[in-house]
């Protein structure tokens, strides 16, 4: 028998192409768990974000779907009609979600915050949250901060983007006389195809080259709703032609198992979504092409069931509701276990059927909202209500001033001391101009005999011996002079560290530009917290700073992994900064850092098997430095928190031991272990002066002494400027 029996056939896929499908919903309620799942962090769905890539398939097609029927049957596309049916279908809910989550910012999320929240806030509700999400994945500061309850905006804008230009798109490929089924079709096969190739060439290319911004680009993922589109496009050019229901069983299980199988894993070293996007994006096309025959057995069957349908018809509240609630959370209570995560998520289905049953569903069936203006009109309407929120937190938020003068006047004269003579005057040992200093003959000028009394301010409260031990963190203190609910405390000279994309040097000279000693910062993000300190430094010595620094690339030879995938930038601007400092060969090199996770054999490694070979490689780097006769020096890491010190200071104000944490276990010394390894490299060791014992206090001498979950304030380290200008001086002195 050259075919099966009739009753083995599947209907002509026309027949029931792009109606109300039941599976449809149901793969959007799997599509949906598997991102709630993998934003709650479990652990069995490592992958769950392809649930966004499969919501832009099935967008694809069920826009393009209702496109080809409108095109077929009426000869022309209704703009204003379908951009109101868009907006009657998400803006509402949307609107009053980002009101509500405003309002649950404002109420339970540290004040530090809400500025950030508000910006994120006005980018969702016009719909460009992803472009912006796009500029911070360069921006190293910016994502170490706590996540925004606005971040899943993300692929709403994406949507929002392909739903304004679609329409435009299919019009212009489908003039009038190209209406005829057989030029329709193939007229938008290419089109589809030509996006489709377009943008999944760009997104392998972007993501190797800058995986930040490529995860959120609309260029990146426009080949995903492609894929959508020519499975719409396929039904339809199919609608004569019957396919064998167990051949439509098996493209629709295979389908759904692409899905789910890169939920959980995905190869090694792949980073998304480049070319692996292109395993959840064919399983949605499969699932979509496989099912549509619409019977009760197979894979449209098990999708049509009422679990399944229920979760679908929930699951674009849903998605809005559960991220701001877990961010909310996390606020509240700090970071959430699994079983936590797991409960918040499952309660945000609570909301998210309330918006559903009273919002999204009356307004999208509503007569009242059926015709094109009245649609128009609800969606600008809630865009304002949402806009004005943002707007509210965005002017009620704190606003942040430099240090106040008094504050200023005293690190100045902090600065200042470091003009002082001392016996290891680098200048003077390596036969160099000698650095400004006061005119002896000046009956104003301080005795160098005499150090002047500096004022009792940050690290100058514990900088000797006594002082440091047994101290602990006083419970409440009078004033902070770098306020976070007030103040901007970062240093002035950002622009000197490269971002996390970049590869090539940023000339950065500090100081004095025209000095004859030249010292080179050269390290992560954590060198670079020392640049205001050694701007002065520089200046009262006159020495010539350079500032060889990129943002969470440590100063190696190995490829280093960033985020658990390849930090390919790294290795490039590595070798870009050895080449400049062997060639440049400055008096003295300070290098510091973290220690980082080594990318190897298309895997990211633990700490403990990167350790040893960051320890042997930074002994070569070092020996190349210092028979390229420069003196090296190592200046340890400085703790890490590990949790966000502003916001805890701010909501700790009548505790500040609430916030303090272990010493142990928070900064390595591998790279102090590879400079005893070479010899003849001084290390400059300033923790006692940050976190004197067990536990690390987050205010010493009312001055905050980190900015965020990493770094120091500015205003911390420059009350260190004396120390490390003193350590600086012995280093520059074993160059003698």
């Amino acid at each position: 028998m050259i075919s099966p029996p009739a009753s083995h056939r599947v209907p002509p896929l026309a027949a029931t192409t792009f109606g109300y499908r039941a599976d449809i919903q149901g793969l959007r309620a799997v599509a949906v768990v598997l991102v709630v799942l993998w934003h709650a962090g479990v652990t069995a769905m490592p992958h769950g974000y392809v649930g966004v890539d499969a919501f832009f398939v099935i967008s694809g097609y069920v826009i393009t779907g209702l496109l080809l029927r409108e095109r077929q049957t009426t000869g022309r596309i209704r703009f204003g009609r379908f951009f109101a049916r868009r907006a009657r279908r998400l803006l509402p809910a949307s609107g009053v979600v980002i009101a509500a989550t405003v309002l649950l910012a404002w109420w339970l999320v540290p004040s530090l915050r809400h500025a950030s929240i508000a910006r994120d806030a006005l980018a969702s509700t016009l719909y460009v949250e992803n472009w912006r999400l796009a500029a911070q994945a360069v921006d190293y500061t910016v994502q170490e901060a706590a996540a925004s309850p606005f971040q899943h905006y993300w692929s709403l804008g994406v949507e929002e983007q392909f739903y304004l230009t679609w329409p435009l798109l299919f019009a212009l490929a489908t003039p009038r006389g190209s209406f005829r089924r057989g030029v329709l079709t193939v007229r938008l096969a290419v089109l589809v195809g030509a996006i489709a190739t377009a943008s999944f060439v760009w997104s392998v290319i972007e993501t190797t080259q800058r995986p930040g911004p490529a995860y959120f680009s609309t260029f990146t993922r426009a080949f995903e709703f492609a894929a959508g589109a020519g499975a719409a496009v396929f039904i339809h050019r199919a609608h004569r032609r019957s396919m064998p229901i167990h051949t439509a069983h098996l493209v629709g299980w295979t389908g759904l198992a692409l899905i789910v199988t890169s939920a959980l894993w995905q190869p090694a070293g792949a980073v998304f979504p480049g070319w692996v996007a292109i395993i959840p994006v064919v399983g949605a096309v499969l699932a979509l092409v496989g099912a549509a025959d619409h019977r009760s057995a197979g894979p449209a069957g098990l999708l049509s069931t009422r679990p399944f349908t229920v979760i679908g018809d929930l699951s674009y509240s849903w998605y809005l509701w559960h991220w701001p609630l877990l961010v909310v959370a996390e606020a509240q209570w700090g970071r959430l276990t699994v079983l936590a995560s797991g409960a918040v998520v499952v309660a945000s289905l609570g909301p998210a059927a309330l918006t559903y049953r009273y919002i999204e569903s009356p307004i999208r069936h509503s007569p009242r909202t059926a015709r094109t203006l009245s649609g128009l009109s609800v969606g600008g309407a809630s865009m304002a209500v949402a806009a004005a929120a943002s707007a509210v937190l965005w002017i009620a938020a704190p606003t942040l001033r430099p240090l106040d003068d008094s504050t200023e006047s005293a690190l100045d004269e902090i600065a200042t001391a470091a003009t002082l003579p001392t016996p290891t005057d680098p200048a003077t040992a390596t036969g160099s101009e000698s650095p400004p200093t006061n005119d002896p003959s000046d009956e104003q000028a301080p005795d160098p005999s005499s150090p002047p009394t500096l004022p009792e301010l940050g690290a100058l409260t514990i900088d000797e011996p006594g002082e440091q031990s047994g101290y602990r963190q006083d419970k409440e203190v009078d004033e902070i002079v770098n306020d976070p609910a007030t103040v901007l405390d970062v240093p002035d000279r950002v622009a000197c560290r490269q971002s996390v994309e970049g590869t090539e040097l940023i000339e950065c000279v500090l100081g004095d530009p025209d000095g004859s000693f030249e010292i080179a910062l050269v390290g992560d993000s954590k060198a670079a917290q020392w640049v205001s300190a050694l701007d002065e430094i520089g200046i009262a010595r006159g020495w010539r700073v350079m500032v060889v620094s990129k943002a969470a690339c440590a100063f190696s030879g190995l490829t280093l992994a960033r985020d658990g995938v390849e930090y390919t930038s790294c290795t490039k601007w590595n070798q870009h900064a050895l080449d400049y400092l062997v060639e440049e060969r400055p008096d003295l090199i300070l290098v510091t850092g973290r220690t980082p996770s080594v990318w190897r054999n298309g895997t990211a490694l633990s700490r403990d098997d990167s350790q040893s070979l960051l320890v042997e490689d930074w002994a070569r780097r070092l020996t190349t430095l210092t028979d390229n006769d420069s003196a090296v020096a190592v200046l340890s890491e400085t703790p890490t928190p590990r949790l966000d010190v502003p916001e805890c200071v701010v909501a700790n104000r009548d505790d500040l031991t609430r916030c303090t944490f272990d010493r142990d276990g928070s900064f390595d010394r591998d790279l102090e272990t590879a400079a005893a390894r070479v010899g003849g490299i001084s290390v400059i060791d300033l923790n006692d002066a940050i976190c004197p014992g067990d536990e690390c206090p987050v205010v010493v001498g009312n001055v905050m002494v980190y900015r965020d979950t990493t770094h120091l304030s500015d205003t911390y380290a420059r009350t260190l400027i004396p120390l490390l200008a003193s350590a600086l001086d012995r280093a520059a002195g074993s160059m003698e």
